[in-house]
């Protein structure tokens, strides 16, 4: 390859499956699904969607990783994702599937064309059956337990019979 067509495919991410680069906050929002090539207008009841999904794609963007998951980056600037206690690491974010279901919902609620206060008891509804899982699936879970003299914790499922390192919380 050509020296200057290597410096043009470092620049430009030629791949569209290709992994994120550390500032392609562009690429991360296309992948939870959002325009970023609109722009805002106030005129415009799909612009000022677009300017809510971009401002909830944001937040996600801007959220801290879950405990033990930390952003790496590789020598060609390509962002992975590792976890502490375990050997796994991901190209994707590790809260992806949470970010894509959020930005369905946000969709969802913003096209229902329902009043501030509907809007609000909907989220409100959605917070609720949201928490409700996740307490259904830690109350499976029991733990800290000690392994030994070392310190090392583990929790256990007692559903499934699955035990993990990782902190289910």
């Amino acid at each position: 390859m050509r020296p200057e067509l290597a410096v043009l495919q470092e620049i430009v991410d030629i791949e569209p499956g290709a992994p994120l680069r550390r500032t392609d906050r562009a690429r991360f929002l296309r992948a939870l699904g959002v325009d970023v090539g609109q722009t805002a207008s106030l005129s415009c009841s799909n612009d000022a969607t677009s300017r809510i999904l971009r401002h909830v794609g944001d937040a996600a963007y801007e959220m801290p990783l879950p405990p033990r998951w930390t952003e790496q980056v590789d020598v060609r600037g390509f962002v992975y994702f590792s976890h502490a206690l375990q050997s796994e690491a991901t190209w994707e974010h590790p809260l992806l599937d949470a970010f894509r279901e959020t930005m369905e919902f946000a969709r969802k609620a913003i096209d229902s064309k329902k009043s501030l206060d509907e809007a609000a008891s909907t989220v409100s509804t959605h917070l609720q059956t949201v928490q409700d899982k996740a307490v259904k699936q830690l109350n499976e879970w029991s733990g800290p337990y000690k392994t030994g003299d070392n310190n090392d914790e583990f929790f256990f499922n007692e559903s499934t019979g699955q035990s993990s390192w990782v902190s289910p919380v």
